[in-house]
């Protein structure tokens, strides 16, 4: 039996796109040895996802769901289609309003995750030491990059298999930290791209950049500079 709080995951998706995005790449990276397999308390961590009822159907006939299963009590909230007219952005805020509710209800760990994200190995084992440590906020810096460079890069490495649908596989995506830095600092996004010091689509945002990368040499990756944090 584990002494920490259970791990509530949470996840809010709809549609095609983002749910091949989460069984193809976002599970099956969660997935690999170090990360959700990883964790103390089993089944008493739960992983949230909030969709549709269609949506619900489609994700639990995939072998991906399967495996996700055998390490973690996956519960559903079910959310409506977005209505015309809303962001994708702003519809998710209902799913993660009642997702976070029920996490604080059940005095969980939230982790709060987007269905087109990909983790490192490593990544949920060392959220648990920190869970350990005593801390009681992880944040990290969350960037865009370009769909079709990142995923070319994976797969000149061997990393993911050009064709395959992981979540048809219902196999777990291993990358390490150092894969998952080169293969991203080859594949910004034009977004991301605006934030480099020396890029020529740097910009200001009122007068000053809401945050910079320091450039270095590819193989050893960038420093993130984000502004400071104010209650």
């Amino acid at each position: 039996m584990s002494d920490l709080r259970p791990f509530h995951f949470n996840v809010v998706f709809w549609g095609d796109r983002f749910r091949d995005y989460l069984t193809d790449f976002c599970l099956p990276s969660l997935l690999s040895p170090n990360n959700i397999p990883r964790l103390s308390g089993g089944r008493r961590n739960r992983f949230v996802f909030c969709t549709t009822a269609d949506d619900r159907a489609a994700l639990t006939r995939t072998p991906i769901f399967a495996l996700l299963d055998r390490y973690i009590e996956p519960q559903f909230i079910e959310i409506p289609p977005a209505p015309p007219g809303l962001s994708g952005c702003e519809h998710m805020g209902v799913g993660h309003k009642l997702a976070t509710e029920m996490i604080h209800r059940e005095r969980g760990y939230g982790v709060i995750l987007t269905p087109d994200l990909m983790m490192s190995d490593g990544s949920i084992a060392a959220l648990e030491r920190y869970a350990r440590a005593g801390h009681r906020v992880v944040l990290s810096a969350a960037l865009r990059f370009g769909e079709e460079p990142l995923f070319e890069h994976l797969a000149a490495v061997g990393i993911i298999r050009q064709g395959e649908r992981l979540s048809q596989a219902g196999r777990p995506l291993a990358v390490t930290g150092r894969q998952m830095v080169a293969a991203g600092i080859r594949s910004f996004h034009s977004e991301t791209q605006r934030y480099g010091w020396d890029s020529s689509s740097f910009r200001l945002r009122r007068g000053r950049p809401a945050r910079h990368e320091h450039p270095r040499d590819l193989d050893s990756g960038r420093r993130l500079h984000l502004p400071q944090l104010r209650q």
